[in-house]
């Protein structure tokens, strides 16, 4: 899966987590309002918020969301199941390619966000061009007072101050250096209590961290851009932002000061647009909180008790594990019955049991090639086969082509879609098996993939591992055998190219540098493919077995001389 559809895939199943933790925060805000003090009931946010940011999330049986993205299948198997030879393992049988316009909704989810993203940073550079172009000197005495306040509130350093005729309501914006927004007759209009109330409001925001909160909101707006339930939901929340700021400013002020602080806030509300302010400022009054409501909680403020305290904790605990964590994988059962019986034979049985040792924490394909998912199988088994000596680690495969060599060009190798999590590479072969309808075989060197032809007699599936023909005798076989080749990898080379290659490394790796005499009979056929094989550290003898088997040959020790032929 490439980078842009994955990240596009993980939005997907944040949105989707997010949006159902949301729709329980929204029945829990309207249910227990009267009851839940306003700071509180903003904290009701925080797990929807830590969903939509979490990059990874851990396994709870509790989790009610799986990751999006194309059909999944989670396998677990008993291990009594999990041998050699051919086994099936039921899985969805609809794996067609996916249609063209899916392959485009990662790219339109990228123009949306960007779209976004650009039109919120156009409209802070022009608001705050505009803004500075209308700056004047503040007041005298109205800097002085805002220092007090920032002390008063808190804060350890004091926001630089902007007085604009721009400004239609007291705000604060930016992120490194936060900037204190004022209408430039603010301090005329207000008497000397309630523009201390004002100040004191937009310094709280700068103490609870609210205008950090806006800027990340506002970039998960842009990025889930195409979900209406989260943009109601960041709506909601800036309401409930504006009330917690209004209580904990109530929580440092005398009860007989709340009549003081709402008649403030019906002076601002008389001066503030109706408009929300665009992204990045936080203001007493950007459109999203109603005033009603607002002056009902400030003439019904109390102190958030330690018992709401403890039960909305516990509350936002157990949504961020519903909601926060992957559900843990469902269970496929083996398939009924006993299990394929395995050759006695220990290497057959020592590689059956490295790839049920090995498992893969993440696999995730979609419609791709055979040869990329072998490719990967290799790699992962080889980094993940930590027991083995260096030279031995992984797992060798071999993918045979169809076997119908009057069919040319031969057809493409099928496309797998496939995502699993923590699963051995014995099970994964299971799974990918039975999806493209193959067989794999397991010898003591590789596994080899061919395709499970019913109408060709010689493709039936295995009920048991088939024993490996007799090697080949003679001094040329002894020394195929004995030499080691480190590595081999040919995709769709011809007969006579995959020998001319194993003869001129048997050359190089025979101590006496005389290497195999290697000829191709009368009756064989040079052009005969071998479509893809890649082996680490195998004998030559079955290199040349690989080779053969791929194009229907066989090869012989004639005299010192191996002879290839069909």
């Amino acid at each position: 899966m490439n980078t842009p559809d994955a990240i596009f895939h993980w939005v997907l199943a944040a949105s989707l987590r997010a949006s159902l933790l949301a729709a329980l925060v929204i029945f829990l805000r309207f249910a227990l309002r009267r009851y839940l003090p306003p700071g509180l009931r903003h904290a009701l946010w925080w797990p929807v918020l830590l969903v939509l940011v979490l990059p990874a999330l851990p396994v709870l049986p509790s989790g009610v969301a799986e990751d999006a993205g194309p059909a999944v299948v989670l396998v677990k198997t008993a291990s009594g199941a999990e041998a050699g030879g051919e086994i099936s393992v039921g899985l969805p049988e609809d794996h067609s390619p996916s249609p063209v316009w899916r392959s485009l909704l990662p790219w339109l989810w990228l123009a949306g966000a960007g779209i976004v993203l650009v039109w919120g940073g156009t409209g802070h550079f022009l608001s705050m061009r505009r803004i500075r172009r209308g700056a004047r000197p503040a007041a005298a005495g109205l800097t002085g007072l805002t220092e007090r306040l920032a002390r008063e509130a808190g804060l350890r350093k004091t926001p630089a101050l902007c007085v604009s005729d721009a400004v239609e309501g007291p705000a604060v914006t930016g992120l490194v250096k936060p900037l204190l927004l004022l209408p430039a007759d603010l301090h005329e209009r207000l008497e000397p209590e309630e523009l201390r109330f004002v100040l004191l409001h937009e310094l709280t925001h700068l103490k609870r961290r609210d205008l950090a909160v806006h800027w990340l909101t506002a970039l998960l707006q842009a990025v889930h851009w195409f979900n209406p339930v989260l943009w109601f939901a960041f709506l909601l929340m800036r309401r409930d932002r504006e009330t917690a700021c209004d209580a904990q400013v109530l929580e440092r002020e005398p009860a007989g000061h709340r009549a003081g602080y709402g008649h403030a806030l019906l002076q601002v509300a008389s001066l503030a647009r109706s408009s929300p302010l665009l992204p990045g400022f936080v203001g007493l009054f950007d459109g999203a909180a109603p005033l009603r409501s607002r002056v009902r909680d400030i003439a019904g403020h109390r102190p958030a008790g330690a018992g709401w305290r403890s039960a909305v904790g516990g509350i936002a605990i157990c949504l961020l594990a519903v909601g926060g964590t992957r559900a843990k994988d469902a269970e496929v059962p083996p398939p009924p019955g006993p299990a394929p019986a395995v050759l006695d034979d220990p290497g057959v049985r020592e590689l059956t049991d490295k790839m049920k040792r090995i498992v893969i924490p993440a696999i995730d394909f979609e419609d791709a090639p055979l040869e990329e998912v072998v490719d990967f199988l290799r790699a992962r088994s080889v980094a993940l086969d930590k027991e083995a000596p260096e030279d031995s680690r992984g797992v060798n495969f071999v993918i045979r082509g169809a076997r119908d060599p009057h069919a040319p060009p031969r057809p493409p190798l099928p496309r797998v879609t496939l995502k699993a999590r923590d699963v051995s590479i014995l099970t994964t072969m299971q799974l990918v098996a039975r999806q493209i309808g193959y067989k794999f075989i397991v010898d003591r060197f590789a596994v080899t993939l061919l395709p499970n032809n019913p109408e060709d007699k010689d493709n039936e599936p295995p009920r048991r591992n088939p024993p490996l023909p007799p090697p080949p005798q003679g001094p040329a076989a002894d020394l195929a055998q004995k030499l080691i080749i480190p590595r081999v990898d040919f995709e769709d080379v011809s007969l006579q190219q995959a020998m001319d290659f194993i003869r001129q490394r048997s050359a190089e790796l025979d101590p006496g540098k005389k290497g195999l005499k290697i000829e191709l009979a009368p009756n064989a056929n040079p052009e005969a493919r071998v479509r893809e094989l890649r082996l680490r550290n195998v004998p030559i003898s079955q290199a040349l077995r690989y080779c053969c088997e791929a194009t229907r040959h066989q090869w012989t020790d004639d005299k010192g001389v191996i002879r290839i032929s069909r």
